[in-house]
This record gives C-alpha cells, sequence and structure tokens, in this order.
C-alpha cells in the first residue's frame, strides 16, 4: 500500500453542522477525498488546517498495521483515547480536557510510534496508566509519567466543588470546620480539624513529605504563612524541617527567613 501525507482533496465545504444525530455542538466540516483509496470522508476544518488528517480512517490503521505491527498494543489505545477526549467535542471527558484548553503535542499526535518508544524508555507497565504532572499542562514528554491509578488519583485538579479550594480540605457544615485528610489505598486517612482551611493545608502537605508520599502539595504563599503566625497558630508545628521542605512547600525566600528566624531566637 503506498503511503502518503499530502492533504486529502476538499470536495465539499459543508459548514457548521452537527457531525452526527447525537451531537450537541456543530463543527466546521470539510468533505474530503482520501489521496491513498479515494475515500471520501468528513473531516474538521480546523483539523484539516493543522495538517493533522492526510489519509481516511481505514488507510491510518492499514499502514499503521504495516508498518511496525504495533497497533493492537495497549499504548495505541492509551494514545487514540488520549486524542479523543482532547479533540472530540462529543467525548464524554472532551469538557474535562479539550474543553480546558488541554492538548497532545505534535509529536505525539502525528506519530503513534513516537508515542510508543517514548512510553517505553519512560517506565511503561500495563498495570500504570499515563499522568499528566501538571494537570493543567498538555500531553507533552516533559509533562508526563507512568503511575498506578492510585497515585494518578492524588495528582487531580481541585473540582469547582471543593468549596476550601484546597487538595485535601473539607468543610464540615455540623461542627463548621475545615477537616484534613488525604487519600490512601482504599480509605482516607483524617488528619484533623481546624476553623482555619489554610492551616488544613499546611497539615496535609506536611503529612505528604513527611510520609514521602506522591500527592500533588498545595500551594500557600509566604505573605499568607505570615499572617498565619501573627494570628497566632504554631506554623512551625506544621512545616516539616529540611532541604525537602523547598520543594513542597514556599519560596526560597520564604525558607531562607524562617530559618534565621529559628537560629535568632
Amino acid at each position: 500500500m503506498k503511503q502518503c501525507n499530502e492533504k486529502p482533496e476538499i470536495i465539499e465545504d459543508l459548514g457548521f453542522i452537527f457531525p452526527n444525530e447525537k451531537s450537541k455542538q456543530r463543527r466546521s466540516l470539510l468533505k474530503v477525498k482520501c489521496p491513498i483509496c479515494d475515500n471520501v470522508f468528513r473531516v474538521s476544518k480546523y483539523d484539516y488546517n493543522k495538517g493533522r488528517v492526510t489519509k481516511c480512517k481505514s488507510c491510518a490503521q492499514r499502514i499503521a498495521a504495516t508498518t511496525h505491527g504495533k497497533s493492537r498494543h495497549r499504548l495505541f489505545k492509551i494514545h487514540s483515547d488520549i486524542i479523543q477526549r482532547c479533540e472530540n467535542e462529543n467525548n464524554t471527558r472532551y469538557k474535562y480536557y479539550g474543553g480546558r484548553g488541554i492538548s497532545i503535542c505534535d509529536e505525539w499526535h502525528n506519530n503513534p510510534l513516537a508515542f510508543y518508544e517514548w512510553a517505553i524508555k519512560n517506565g511503561y507497565d500495563k498495570t500504570l496508566t499515563i499522568d499528566r504532572i501538571n494537570n493543567n499542562g498538555n500531553y507533552e514528554p516533559s509533562n508526563c509519567r507512568w503511575t498506578t491509578k492510585e497515585v494518578q488519583s492524588r495528582n487531580t485538579r481541585i473540582y469547582s466543588t471543593n468549596k476550601s479550594g484546597y487538595r485535601g480540605v473539607s468543610y464540615r457544615k455540623d461542627s463548621k470546620t475545615f477537616r484534613a485528610y488525604i487519600t490512601a489505598g482504599d480509605g482516607k486517612i483524617h488528619l484533623g480539624h481546624h476553623k482555619n482551611k489554610d492551616v488544613c493545608a499546611l497539615v496535609y502537605n506536611g503529612f505528604i513529605v513527611k510520609n514521602k508520599f506522591e500527592h500533588t502539595p498545595n500551594k500557600i504563599t509566604a505573605s499568607r504563612i505570615s499572617e498565619l503566625r501573627q494570628e497566632g497558630y504554631p506554623i512551625e508545628d506544621y512545616i516539616p524541617k529540611g532541604e525537602q521542605y523547598k520543594i513542597y512547600f514556599l519560596p526560597a525566600s520564604f525558607l531562607k527567613q524562617y530559618h534565621s528566624q529559628k537560629e535568632v531566637a
């Protein structure tokens, strides 16, 4: 079978239409002809202009199978799923990915084999899932890793339903306090109650550092820490000591200030 990287020939501009009967949003679509088999198919104008579609789906699958023989590997299903949730507006998870501006880098998008090779060289295992280190970042080599589902769940973004604005902190209406907790295994470890949500966030951070958990820490500014200290909170009881503190907590400037204060005391 011949291979071709040229853009398919445009047969008709379909304008803004619903891709199918179940679609809730119109998309700008083109009717094009596959340069390999002459099959006519539809493609979004955006993908066409970006050069992301050079052949029909059937030809793409056949070429993938004959060029590297790995098209049925789990990694290619993962690769396809990433593209779907980032670009297919009809995908049930699109609003959490493409709808938030999350995309897949061109290197991976245009070459599934490049994604496969990166995965194999960077700790892929059939028991692991792909995880974005920065939940607001894209799918690209510098922002992705392979982790267990448990670790991945610890790295999720803060959802709008979380009124505290912090990971591992929830509000209790019955006691009118904030609760600090951490998810581990199949359950939760309760870390205590405080009237101040920032203190709970510090308790959460301190626990993951002390126990070397892989959870994503909460971001708390140095100015807020100073305010809490002035309000009488025993901040030193919540902040772990040592060099690892710089990685998980505040700017190095505050760390220097903190240690200098301790030396004076």
